[in-house]
């Protein structure tokens, strides 16, 4: 299967589960939930034989579905996004639902420890976990995740195709040979708006209607410490995003970017 119509399965999903809440602000084979746009690389595993016969064939121009952890951050970069962070009960069920819309393989969330043992962060943005989810134990005959379990450790975050994608689990981060553990991806990046000013710096429009923005609510800075053409939205005050330094949008695209 080439990369594009596993891409457009998972939107095409998303679109008859409802979970697309606007088609304005994430591009094709994204789906949005509040400020940001998210993507699971997962295809069916009556797919997978298919999908690895055209990716032998294609000189590597097709990126594979599984990944060790230290590769996932790449693999998500390349998309100009992170390994999905989740702050709260709400992002988490959509999260945990959109894994579950193609059951295949267990697969990386952003968390980990690896930094110092039981300190849980998103290494993206350095931030302790101010929400959690782990798996907890119904029987008593295995322990409540986290655990570390194994001579590696257990140090990076995922969610488990075994228990359906239903809570946090800890999971050996090595990429050593026959070490680690391979899995998919969700990322997430900026909700993107319809203002740009790319015909003519400052003056922003509303590309679709060519009208001029009678209404803005950009970020103040407070320090003087960062320079205005960088206008970052937080996501709880509701302003608004320039981000000239990702590399695949258009110069002059608005977006908000979630950085609470």
């Amino acid at each position: 299967m080439p990369y594009d119509d596993k891409e457009r399965q998972i939107y095409e999903l998303g679109e008859r589960e409802n979970i697309l809440v606007s088609a304005l602000g994430c591009e094709k084979y994204w789906v949005q939930f509040e400020n940001s746009c998210y993507f699971s690389n997962q295809i069916p595993e009556s797919q997978r034989k298919a999908f690895d016969r055209i990716r032998g064939r294609s000189a590597g121009m097709v990126e594979d579905i599984w990944f060790k952890y230290p590769h996932v951050k790449a693999a998500c970069k390349r998309k100009d996004a992170h390994l999905v962070e989740i702050e709260t009960k709400a992002e988490n069920d959509f999260v945990k639902k959109l894994a579950q819309k193609v059951p295949n393989h267990s697969v990386w969330l952003g968390g980990a420890d690896a930094a110092k043992e039981g300190t849980w962060v998103w290494p993206s943005s350095g931030k302790p976990f101010t929400f959690t989810d782990w798996w907890k134990s119904v029987d008593g005959r295995r322990g409540d995740e986290p655990d570390n379990y194994g001579k590696n450790g257990q140090d990076c975050l995922s969610l488990s195709k075994y228990d359906n994608y239903k809570a946090w689990h800890d999971s050996d981060c090595s990429d050593k040979h026959r070490e680690g553990d391979f899995k998919g991806i969700i990322c997430e990046k900026p909700v993107w708006l319809g203002g740009t000013d790319a015909a003519k710096e400052g003056t922003c429009k509303m590309p679709s209607f060519g009208k001029p923005f009678t209404f803005t609510d950009w970020w103040k800075s407070v320090d003087g410490r960062r320079a205005m053409n960088q206008i970052i939205m937080e996501k709880m005050a509701k302003t608004v995003s320039h981000c000239p330094n990702m590399t695949t949008i258009k110069r002059g695209m608005i977006a908000i970017v979630a950085t609470n």
